[in-house]
C-alpha cells in the first residue's frame, strides 16, 4: 500500500486497518487450526461426534478469519480510492 502525501492520516489509517486485519486473520487461521486438531483427536480417541461447542468454536474461528480478511479489505478500499484520486488529478493536469 503506497503512502498518499495529500491525505497522510487517512494513510496511517488504512496502513493500521491492514495490519490489524491481518493480524486478526492470522489469529483466526491459528484458532481454526488449533480447534480442528484438538476436536479431531479427542474424535478419535473416544470414537463420537462433534459437539456442539466444537463447532461452535470452528465457527468462531471462521468467523474471526473472515473478520480479519474483511478488514484488510476495507483497507484496500482507501488505497483504491486513492489510485483513482491520483489517476484524476494526473488527467485534469495533462
Amino acid at each position: 500500500m503506497e503512502f498518499n502525501k495529500r491525505f497522510p492520516v487517512l494513510s496511517t489509517i488504512a496502513m493500521m486497518l491492514w495490519i490489524v486485519g491481518l493480524l486478526i486473520a492470522i489469529a483466526g487461521a491459528f484458532k481454526v487450526g488449533s480447534d480442528f486438531v484438538a476436536a479431531t483427536e479427542v474424535r478419535a480417541e473416544d470414537g463420537r461426534g462433534w459437539t456442539f461447542t466444537e463447532v461452535l468454536d470452528l465457527l468462531l474461528g471462521f468467523g474471526t478469519l473472515l473478520y480479519g480478511l474483511a478488514t484488510m479489505a476495507g483497507a484496500e478500499i482507501i488505497g483504491v480510492l486513492f489510485a483513482i484520486e491520483k489517476n484524476t488529478r494526473g488527467r485534469a493536469e495533462a
